[in-house]
């Protein structure tokens, strides 16, 4: 016969005694491990680290401090923190987070801020922004990891539009919320944006973290304010190789190559070791320049760091190499890649007509068209420049048709002579029809053709 018991109430004017209670000793037994279907692998480490959990308990028969009783219970936190760590899967994201509603921790934040850093990087963007959109008050951390969510994964409207809530949640960004709207800032570009985070850096007193000021040469690189990127880059007192390619990329990509290369001998000066991305904006600017000989001195650089077969190092070392005439070698760069993007073909193209090997080009040009690859501007203007070198009135005709399948409205305007003869590429596609007008067409004996072609029919 079940005996009932008497509700338990404390006695007026005593001291609340959890011994009293529970007169007996006992073991206090942990939390029963969460029911998650995880894989073997994730499965033996849920043994092994829950029968570890299962020896952690309490004997009060001798010792009854509460130092001994708490060193000696289960750690949830701990313990689910290990769970996210092994996820591999957003099933495993959206179990745990159930447990911990549960087990009424779904307001912690140091696991939410977990949970949101591993859905980032297994690539699940809207589990990471529900996970932080179900917590009531987030905290600076947890704002990063949003923030930090959406500018590694290229959502840099969203990246800059959380770093401004989190400005109206009124929580005070760290040194490691900069860098992440900063990258997202470069990456639009908004420069208006990033010259409000640049105020909030100094108020905020992050003017000499020097992960915070590489991220603001790299925002002004990027947005053309070369002059401001130096200005920067003058004032950073502890220089890393993230600082030196920052400035150097920004001088090769806003059309000055010579500061690039000047920059660059500077910092061999330094001792600092090039990166990867460093030698593919000090290729670009020897490209610019057309020096040959400097450029091989960094294609031997890369081989004895091992980069050879960077595909950004072969699209460099590719157009460096087609540029100075060396299109035989750089044809052996572009062999090398499975499968080319865009930038290798236009880059491989270009530098068989600018050598005079039109045919080649055109041929690069069919075998591109044949896998399926959508030309663009660059690509075409080749493509048009090679028709012109062979003066193939067929060819005309085929790129006109082809161009006129593929695209809706494109208009290209070329000077592809040295001379002062200026001429029209051009290409347009409307309801109307489509005309081309090259030089080819014109040193053909059928100008009447050219002539047709140009005016609309």
């Amino acid at each position: 016969m079940a005996m009932s018991l008497p509700f338990l109430t404390r006695p007026p004017n005593k001291v609340f005694s959890f011994a009293a209670l529970c007169p007996h000793p006992f073991k206090i037994r942990p939390l029963d491990p969460p029911s998650l279907k995880f894989p073997a692998s994730t499965l033996k480490f849920l043994e092994t680290h829950y029968s570890s959990s299962l020896n952690l308990t309490t004997h009060f028969i001798n010792n009854k401090k509460k130092d001994d009783y708490s060193e000696s219970t289960f750690k949830p936190d701990k313990f689910y923190a290990s769970l996210i760590g092994v996820s591999i899967h957003r099933t495993h994201l959206n179990q745990i987070h159930a447990r911990l509603l549960v087990t009424g921790l779904q307001y912690g934040g140091f696991l939410i801020t977990k949970l949101v850093n591993k859905a980032s990087n297994i690539g699940e963007v809207s589990c990471a922004r529900k996970l932080f959109d179900k917590f009531p008050d987030p905290d600076v951390f947890l704002w990063n990891a949003i923030v930090r969510c959406y500018s590694r994964h290229g959502f840099f409207g969203h990246a800059i539009e959380m770093y401004a809530r989190m400005q109206v949640a009124c929580v005070s960004p760290d040194g490691f919320s900069f860098p992440c709207v900063l990258k997202a800032c470069s990456a639009l570009p908004a420069l208006e944006m990033g010259r409000r985070v640049h105020g909030q850096i100094f108020r905020h007193g992050f003017e000499s973290d020097v992960f915070v000021q590489n991220g603001l040469v790299a925002l002004y690189a990027k947005c053309g304010e070369i002059v401001r990127a130096n200005v920067v880059f003058g004032r950073l007192v502890d220089r890393t190789i993230v600082s030196w390619t920052s400035i150097i990329s920004g001088y090769a990509q806003n059309g000055q190559p010579i500061e690039a290369l000047w920059v660059f001998s500077e910092m061999r000066k330094t001792n600092v070791r090039p990166d990867w991305i460093a030698l593919v904006s000090v290729l670009r600017a020897y490209t610019d320049v057309e020096d040959l000989e400097h450029g091989k001195s960094i294609h031997s650089c890369v081989i004895k760091m091992g980069l050879e077969c960077e595909s950004d190092l072969l699209i460099s070392l590719t157009s460096l190499y087609a540029k100075c005439g060396q299109v035989m070698v750089a044809r052996l760069f572009f062999n090398q890649v499975e499968s080319p993007s865009l930038i290798f073909w236009n880059a491989m193209i270009s530098g068989y007509v600018k050598n005079g090997y039109a045919e080649e080009g055109i041929k690069l040009f069919h075998l591109m068209t044949s896998k399926n690859i959508r030309p663009d501007s660059i690509t075409v203007t080749s493509s048009i420049a090679a028709c012109a070198q062979i003066g193939s009135l067929e060819l005309a005709r085929w790129m006109d048709e082809y161009i006129s399948m593929k695209c809706h409205v494109i208009i290209f305007i070329s000077n592809l002579h040295k001379s002062n003869v200026m001429f029209l590429v051009g290409m347009v596609v409307s309801e109307g029809g489509s005309h081309v007008t090259d030089n080819h067409s014109i040193k053909s004996p059928k100008f009447e053709v050219a002539t047709t072609l140009f005016h609309p029919m």
